[in-house]
């Protein structure tokens, strides 16, 4: 009837006597929910179907057909968004403006490092890693030291790519 595991020291066995007490008290709890008079009623199916009709309706009647369509291919991305995101002539082109992510604004990504100062640190580390170890290179780059574990590592991985 009610089988459950007795947990011993040495293993773990079946009990062989049923113990509906400790199943219990381990169970979920089934009983119903009490009602009360401050609770609103759930509304029923017909309001939730005409409220859900009436909100696309609105959506429908509030678009208009031509100014809000979305392109549907690939070239009509590129010609009528998609063409201020052609050339990376400021450093942060987000889709938001301002924000990598508009309903997120709040969200502050740090900046990216240049190549330039990610050379000189791993440069710097392979000249001498004792005196200049990840911690200090995140010292003096004011940088964590996550992430520059991850610079020296990728570093690394670039120039074992390179073909000599």
């Amino acid at each position: 009837m009610f089988a459950h595991f007795r947990l011993a020291p040495q293993c773990v066995r079946t009990c062989s006597r049923p113990s509906p007490l400790l199943c219990a008290r381990r169970s979920i709890s089934y009983t119903p929910t009490r009602h009360s008079e401050l609770a609103p009623e759930p509304p029923s199916e017909e309001e939730v179907e005409s409220s859900v009709v009436d909100q696309v309706i609105e959506k429908l009647e509030s678009t208009p057909a031509e100014e809000g369509r979305q392109p549907e291919t690939y070239n009509e991305f590129m010609t009528s968004i998609g063409e201020k995101y052609r050339l990376a002539d400021a450093p942060n082109k987000w889709l938001g403006g301002g924000v990598p992510f508009p309903m997120n604004p709040s969200f502050k990504p740090p900046a990216p490092v240049s190549d330039a100062i990610r050379t000189a640190i791993y440069r710097s580390y392979m000249m001498d890693p004792v005196k200049n170890n990840a911690r200090v290179l995140s010292q003096r780059y004011h940088l964590s030291l996550k992430r520059i574990d991850a610079i020296l590592r990728l570093k690394g991985m670039e120039q074992d790519w390179v073909k000599s």
